[in-house]
């Protein structure tokens, strides 16, 4: 048996295989997941450098809120 690794997400319960591999089709192959639970999110990074760009007096003095629209059912 061979030994590859390599990184990837699930997606809805797949698993998206580089394609190099993808050629292995109807091949039988053993997975082992290793999940890396201190890992942020995807794009997570992104957000949190965007947050701490944000001037220390943002939204100090609040937001405005809208009115409440009531709408018909119709």
């Amino acid at each position: 048996m061979q030994a590859i690794e390599f990184e990837s997400n699930l997606h809805n319960g797949l698993l998206s295989v580089p394609q190099q591999f993808q050629h292995w089709q109807n091949r039988r192959v053993k997975v082992i997941l290793l999940a890396d639970d201190n890992a942020a999110p995807p794009n997570a990074d992104v957000l949190f450098n965007l947050l701490a760009d944000l001037s220390d007096d943002f939204m100090a003095d609040g937001r405005e809120q809208l009115p409440l629209q009531i709408r018909d059912d119709d």
